[in-house]
Order: structure tokens, then sequence, then C-alpha cells
């Protein structure tokens, strides 16, 4: 392929993001009504993104399953099917829950899922989630949010006294179960616990599905960017409060983020001087590495939409610049991300390949979710990160996060000045990188 020319759009489709949902509750199975094509969608993801994924099973009993369904299939008919896949799957070993989502063209025939379970006979005793599906406009951040929103909507939650102390986290991206998340709910459960709360609950972080309960003591529900609306219903149904929070992505976004969860609940004292202490024990740290790398260092970014303004911010505080980014996913999300105009930067909304590769020629460093040519690389961040693996703690939220991905970024930068002077190879060059498409088949 020639990234020169190349149309591709740089995103992914919103039965991707149902997949990512479903795949960060270990016990939930999917089925997909979609046409015999979208059988690799997992492959976006386990043996390529998350080497923990158990989406795809070697003895065959995959918590993943598509129904095959053609046109044929919608013009006949194929409840019957749908019923009997739906049955197979919930008597599988190790199942506690289903959920179902279709494609636009399953969801134009108006396939009622939901009808479909209840008139099964016997209906299972696990619980069923239907999806609502998404339109030919849509994509994974949408996929991924009303897979939370049906999960937030159906869980069983027990009657139990909520404790002010007590807080949950609804909207987390967890796309895998690999250490780098591990480290950032744990950085996160710190953060909370320095200024005196308890984090139960992270939605999801790689729980069953009856963990997904222990939200019901929660006196606070912390609405992160992945899924506000689920955010909403599960505050509602538990009458607690809500405050809508962004990613602390960065040293002075944690302080902030911390800052506002403390005031919110009534710790801005213990939140600003935690915020305090930890920016004097850590900023010292980069006095070198922003004198000797990072200052007047050019950025580019390619991947998730959330990450694009905290990531800038970021940067610019460590004296680097980002001069381009390219958000994967639809412009449609603006609304809720806000515009990209008060940047000092173009953002381009799904751009081609094309595009990002001419963005790349502008960069000391690409952070994102690109692939790698053989000349220059990517900090890879986020879904979906095919060529960078975390085997050990290595966060990226919170003040450690901010910290280690800091850390990634200036080895990235060495790596490239040291590269670029080396007179023994041109391949420093950036125009002979090998562009791919990020959708890995």
């Amino acid at each position: 392929m020639n990234p020169l020319k190349s149309t591709m759009r740089f995103n992914h489709a919103y039965s991707t993001g149902v997949v990512l949902a479903v795949n960060a509750v270990p016990d939930a199975f999917l089925l997909l009504d979609a046409p015999a094509c979208a059988q690799w969608r997992p492959g976006f993801i386990q043996g390529s993104h998350d080497s923990t994924s158990t989406l795809w099973d070697s003895e065959g009993r995959h918590r993943f399953q598509i129904s095959n369904t053609d046109i044929g299939r919608v013009v006949s008919g194929n409840m019957e099917d749908l019923a009997l896949r739906l049955g197979k799957m919930a008597t599988a070993p190790g199942c506690g829950a289903i959920l179902a989502a279709g494609f636009p063209m399953a969801l134009i025939s108006g396939a009622p899922y939901e009808a479909i379970w209840r008139n099964m006979k016997p209906v299972p005793s696990v619980p069923f989630f239907p999806v609502m599906g998404g339109s030919v406009s849509h994509d994974w951040l949408d996929g991924y949010a009303h897979t939370l929103l049906a999960l937030a909507k159906g869980v069983a939650l027990p009657a139990t006294n909520r404790r002010p102390e007590d807080v949950a986290i609804v909207g987390y991206m967890y796309d895998r179960g690999e250490r780098d998340h591990f480290a950032n709910i744990a950085e996160l459960r710190r953060m909370l616990g320095g200024i005196g709360l308890n984090l139960v609950s992270v939605w999801p972080s790689g729980t069953a599905i009856v963990d997904l309960a222990a939200v019901a003591s929660a006196g606070t529900i912390l609405s992160f960017p992945y899924a506000r609306e689920a955010a909403t219903v599960l505050a509602g149904r538990l009458g607690a409060s809500l405050i809508e929070c962004g990613l602390p992505l960065g040293l002075n976004a944690s302080a902030d983020w911390i800052h506002k969860v403390g005031t919110a609940v009534g710790c801005k004292a213990e939140a600003e001087s935690f915020a305090e202490r930890e920016l004097a024990r850590l900023v010292p740290r980069l006095a070198w590495a922003v004198e000797s790398i990072f200052l007047h260092s050019a950025f580019i970014f390619a991947g998730d939409p959330v990450m694009v303004k905290p990531l800038a911010r970021q940067i610019s505080d460590v004296g680097g610049r980002m001069v381009a980014a390219a958000s994967m996913a639809g412009p449609h999300h603006a609304q809720a991300l806000g515009s990209w105009d008060n940047l000092p930067f173009p953002v381009h909304d799904a751009p081609s390949h094309s595009v990002i590769f001419e963005m790349v020629a502008e960069a000391d460093c690409i952070i994102g979710s690109v692939y790698d040519g053989p000349s220059q690389r990517t900090v890879e961040l986020g879904f979906p990160s095919y060529n960078s693996h975390a085997f050990h703690d290595r966060p990226y939220l919170g003040f450690e996060g901010s910290m280690c991905l800091l850390g990634r970024i200036a080895e990235d930068l060495l790596w490239s000045i040291n590269h670029r002077a080396s007179p023994k190879t041109n391949s420093g060059d950036v125009h002979s990188r090998d562009y791919t498409s990020s959708e890995k088949v």
C-alpha cells in the first residue's frame, strides 16, 4: 500500500467498541448479529492489543459469536436461529452474562433481541443485556459507551447503605487486561485514598459481571468521558452524587482532577495539600529532561480523541509543542469532547491515512495508535497498541502515570535524536516510513 495515496479512514467500527467493552468483563459473552465478515472483530484485541484476552477459546468455547446474518436471513427471519445461539452461549462453562448487539442491517430489520430472550423456554438463568446498536455514522467510542449503558441499566444492584467516603469510577477505558490498566487503577485508588476516599468500583476493570455490583455502596460516582450516560444512569439508580471528570493525564491535569473531586466531596483542603506534595515530589525530577529533551520538540498524536487535549497540555507543560493530531473517531464526538478550535494546532477527525503520513513528517515524536515504520517509532498509547505491551506496572494516568509516560516519550525522543544523527544510515528519514493501516485484519 502506498501510504501517500491511502484513503482508508483512521477509525474503528461501532462493533469493535462493543467487543472491547465485553472483553473488559471476563465472564460476559457477546452475540453479534452480523454478517460473516465480522468474525475477525476480536482480532483487533486478542492476539494483537491485549495479551490477556479470552474472547476466543482454543477449545471452541468462544465468548464472542456472530449470527452470520445476511440479507436473505433478514428477509426470511432468523429469530429461531438467534434464540438457539443465545441458548447455547448461556449454558457455556464460565458464562456470567449475555450481551447482544447488531449491525445496522440487523437493526433496520428490527431484530427484537430482548423479546427473543424473554420468549425462550426456559429463559436462561444468566442476565441478558441488549446493546442498543449504532448507525453507520457511529464508531468504536459509541459502541463502548452503549455497552456500558446497557450494563448500567440492567446490572442487579444490592440494597446497601451508601457510604460518603466510597466512590466509584464509571466510564473508564479498560481496553486490555495488561499491567498498564492495573497500574492506572492502583494510582487512581492511591490518589483518592490520599484525600480520604475509598475507590470501591471501576466500570469496567476486568472484573466479573457480579463484581460490578460493588458500585452500590458508592456515595459518589465519578463520570469518566467514555460512558457519561452510563454514569448518569447508575447515579440515578443509586441516588449517588455525580461528578463529571476529565482524564488525569499529565501532572497539572492530575492536580486539577484531585482538586475537583476533593472540592465536590468536601475535601478541598486535603486535595490541595495532596496535589502540592505530589508536584513538589515529582517536578524536580524533570528539570534535566525539560531542558535537554522536551524543550521545543515537536509532537503529533494519532488516536483516542479523549486524550488529545490533556496530552497536548502535558506536552506543553514540559516545553514541547503539539503540531497536529488525528482523532480516531468521527466529528460527532465534538459535542461531548468540545471543539478543537481553541487548540493551537489542527485536529483531523478520522482522516485518511495519507493525511497522517503527511503529519508524521513534522514531528520529532509520534504518540498514539499508529503502526511503526522502519525509521521512526511510535510511543503507543491507548487502543490499539499492537507493538507495545505492559507486562509490568506501567501507568499513564495520575501523578505516577504522568512520570511513566514522560519517561517513555523521553526514551523515544533520545532514540530519534541519536538515530537521525547517525552517519551510518539514512533510515532516519521519516519519508521512508512504512505506514500501514491501524485496522489490523
